[in-house]
Protein backbone atom coordinates (compact mmCIF):
# COMPACT_ATOMS: atom_id res chain seq x y z
CA UNK A 1 0.00 0.00 0.00
CA UNK A 2 1.04 3.56 -0.99
CA UNK A 3 0.10 6.47 1.54
CA UNK A 4 0.33 10.42 0.88
CA UNK A 5 0.51 12.34 3.87
CA UNK A 6 -0.60 15.72 3.18
CA UNK A 7 0.05 18.23 6.13
CA UNK A 8 2.14 21.39 6.62
CA UNK A 9 3.06 20.01 10.13
CA UNK A 10 6.15 17.54 10.17
CA UNK A 11 5.33 16.27 13.71
CA UNK A 12 2.54 15.51 12.53
CA UNK A 13 3.19 13.99 9.54
CA UNK A 14 5.70 11.91 10.85
CA UNK A 15 3.34 10.94 13.95
CA UNK A 16 1.12 9.64 11.79
CA UNK A 17 3.06 7.86 9.54
CA UNK A 18 4.40 5.64 12.89
CA UNK A 19 0.57 4.64 13.44
CA UNK A 20 0.08 4.25 10.09
CA UNK A 21 3.06 1.88 9.85
CA UNK A 22 2.13 -0.11 12.81
CA UNK A 23 -2.15 -0.87 10.87
CA UNK A 24 -0.08 -1.26 7.49
CA UNK A 25 3.45 -3.37 8.18
CA UNK A 26 5.35 -2.56 4.38
CA UNK A 27 3.08 0.17 3.63
CA UNK A 28 5.26 2.82 1.73
CA UNK A 29 4.75 6.75 2.95
CA UNK A 30 5.34 9.83 1.16
CA UNK A 31 5.03 13.12 2.99
CA UNK A 32 4.59 16.63 1.54
CA UNK A 33 3.88 20.15 3.08
CA UNK A 34 2.08 22.14 0.46
CA UNK A 35 -0.50 22.26 -2.30
CA UNK A 36 2.44 22.52 -4.52
CA UNK A 37 4.53 19.55 -3.12
CA UNK A 38 0.99 17.23 -2.71
CA UNK A 39 -0.40 17.81 -6.42
CA UNK A 40 3.63 16.74 -7.48
CA UNK A 41 4.05 13.56 -6.18
CA UNK A 42 0.00 12.83 -6.85
CA UNK A 43 0.92 13.38 -10.25
CA UNK A 44 4.69 11.38 -10.28
CA UNK A 45 3.65 8.81 -7.87
CA UNK A 46 0.45 6.16 -8.16
CA UNK A 47 -0.90 6.61 -4.52
CA UNK A 48 -3.27 3.68 -3.16
CA UNK A 49 -4.54 6.67 -0.72
CA UNK A 50 -4.05 10.08 0.26
CA UNK A 51 -4.57 11.78 3.66
CA UNK A 52 -5.05 15.36 3.82
CA UNK A 53 -4.69 18.23 6.22
CA UNK A 54 -7.50 20.72 4.97
CA UNK A 55 -5.59 23.76 6.49
CA UNK A 56 -2.24 23.94 4.58
CA UNK A 57 -0.62 27.60 3.91
CA UNK A 58 -0.99 29.37 0.43
CA UNK A 59 -3.35 27.12 -1.07
CA UNK A 60 -5.76 24.49 0.91
CA UNK A 61 -6.67 20.99 0.85
CA UNK A 62 -9.87 22.13 -0.83
CA UNK A 63 -7.88 23.55 -3.53
CA UNK A 64 -5.80 19.80 -3.31
CA UNK A 65 -9.17 18.15 -3.26
CA UNK A 66 -10.84 20.36 -6.51
CA UNK A 67 -7.70 19.30 -8.54
CA UNK A 68 -7.76 16.05 -8.13
CA UNK A 69 -11.74 15.88 -8.86
CA UNK A 70 -10.23 16.52 -12.39
CA UNK A 71 -6.73 14.73 -13.06
CA UNK A 72 -6.75 11.57 -10.52
CA UNK A 73 -10.76 10.89 -9.32
CA UNK A 74 -9.77 7.23 -8.55
CA UNK A 75 -7.92 8.48 -5.46
CA UNK A 76 -9.42 7.94 -2.19
CA UNK A 77 -8.74 10.72 0.41
CA UNK A 78 -9.07 11.14 3.54
CA UNK A 79 -9.42 14.79 5.15
CA UNK A 80 -7.87 15.65 8.35
CA UNK A 81 -9.04 19.03 10.01
CA UNK A 82 -8.96 20.27 13.27
CA UNK A 83 -12.42 22.57 12.77
CA UNK A 84 -15.29 21.07 14.83
CA UNK A 85 -16.56 18.53 12.86
CA UNK A 86 -20.45 20.37 12.20
CA UNK A 87 -18.43 23.31 10.13
CA UNK A 88 -15.71 20.90 8.53
CA UNK A 89 -17.19 17.84 7.48
CA UNK A 90 -20.15 18.30 5.67
CA UNK A 91 -18.41 20.70 2.97
CA UNK A 92 -15.39 17.81 2.58
CA UNK A 93 -17.74 15.00 2.25
CA UNK A 94 -20.23 16.87 -0.08
CA UNK A 95 -17.13 17.71 -2.52
CA UNK A 96 -17.22 13.31 -2.50
CA UNK A 97 -13.74 12.62 -0.36
CA UNK A 98 -13.98 8.74 0.97
CA UNK A 99 -13.76 10.42 4.65
CA UNK A 100 -12.78 12.62 7.33
CA UNK A 101 -11.48 12.67 10.15
CA UNK A 102 -11.20 15.32 13.23
CA UNK A 103 -7.47 16.02 14.00
CA UNK A 104 -6.24 16.91 17.73
CA UNK A 105 -7.64 20.23 18.51
CA UNK A 106 -6.43 22.63 20.92
CA UNK A 107 -7.62 20.67 23.77
CA UNK A 108 -4.88 18.28 22.27
CA UNK A 109 -7.11 15.25 21.52
CA UNK A 110 -7.36 12.95 18.73
CA UNK A 111 -10.92 13.28 17.19
CA UNK A 112 -11.17 9.69 17.06
CA UNK A 113 -13.75 8.88 14.57
CA UNK A 114 -13.79 9.00 10.93
CA UNK A 115 -16.79 9.90 8.64
CA UNK A 116 -17.37 8.14 5.66
CA UNK A 117 -17.71 9.91 2.49
CA UNK A 118 -20.09 9.42 -0.37
CA UNK A 119 -18.08 7.95 -2.69
CA UNK A 120 -17.77 11.18 -4.62
CA UNK A 121 -21.26 11.01 -5.75
CA UNK A 122 -22.04 14.33 -6.52
CA UNK A 123 -24.85 15.71 -9.30
CA UNK A 124 -22.88 16.58 -12.51
CA UNK A 125 -19.57 14.64 -11.70
CA UNK A 126 -18.94 10.80 -13.24
CA UNK A 127 -19.10 8.62 -10.39
CA UNK A 128 -15.78 7.77 -8.79
CA UNK A 129 -14.65 4.19 -8.10
CA UNK A 130 -12.67 3.84 -5.36
CA UNK A 131 -11.49 1.27 -3.40
CA UNK A 132 -12.32 0.80 0.66
CA UNK A 133 -9.16 0.70 2.50
CA UNK A 134 -9.55 0.39 6.29
CA UNK A 135 -7.16 2.88 8.53
CA UNK A 136 -7.12 3.11 12.14
CA UNK A 137 -10.69 4.33 12.91
CA UNK A 138 -11.85 4.99 9.59
CA UNK A 139 -13.02 2.71 6.39
CA UNK A 140 -11.28 4.99 2.98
Amino acid sequence: MRILIADDHAMLRGGLKQILALEFAGAIFGEVGTYQETMSQVDKEPWDVLVLDIFMPARSGLDVLRELDVIKPELPELVLSSAPEEQMAPRVLRAGVAGYSRSAGQEGRQGGRCREGGRGERPGRKKRQKKKIAMPNCVV
